[in-house]
């Protein structure tokens, strides 16, 4: 499922820094988190995270995730600190799982009833159209972006 992932991982070895991730995850952890926000994962997402847990390369590309060795931090790179942290200060819905953060700014945002990944507005409460069908798509495309960029 994540082949074509590993691919690109293994492309950007050209880039001056390795990508870094959080290490991968148990279906416990996984679950805790779940259950926790109240968010069902795809399976994309699930074997994203059993395998690399989140994480990228900082400063230039970095997805939010879950640390093996504390699934509901507060870290505001986890989807946990992230997501209960944007409910909290910013009344973001129920069903949004926070994949990217940039406090207090602007988000992006995964619809755990859809799929779909959208760039949310934090003050405004204002969400972008359809940035990404779905978590798979953004990661591909975000990583492909990169490497040709680079």
């Amino acid at each position: 499922m994540l082949e074509e992932f590993i691919k690109l991982i293994k492309k950007a070895k050209i880039l001056d820094e390795d990508p870094k991730f959080y290490g991968s995850n148990s279906e416990e952890n996984i679950s805790r988190v779940e259950n926790a926000l109240k968010i069902k994962f795809d399976d994309f997402l699930k074997a994203y995270l059993l395998e690399y847990g989140g994480g990228g390369i900082p400063d230039l590309l970095y997805t939010n995730g879950i640390l093996p060795e504390n699934p509901l931090s507060d870290n505001q790179y986890t989807f946990y600190g992230a997501t209960v942290y944007a409910r909290q200060e910013f009344q973001l819905p129920d069903h949004f799982l926070v994949i990217n953060s940039n406090f207090p700014s602007d988000v992006l945002v995964l619809d755990s009833h859809s799929g779909t990944i959208y760039n949310y507005e934090m003050y405004s409460k204002n969400r972008s159209s359809t940035l990404y069908p779905n978590f798979e798509n953004y990661l591909l495309t975000e990583w492909e972006a990169l490497i040709e960029e680079y």
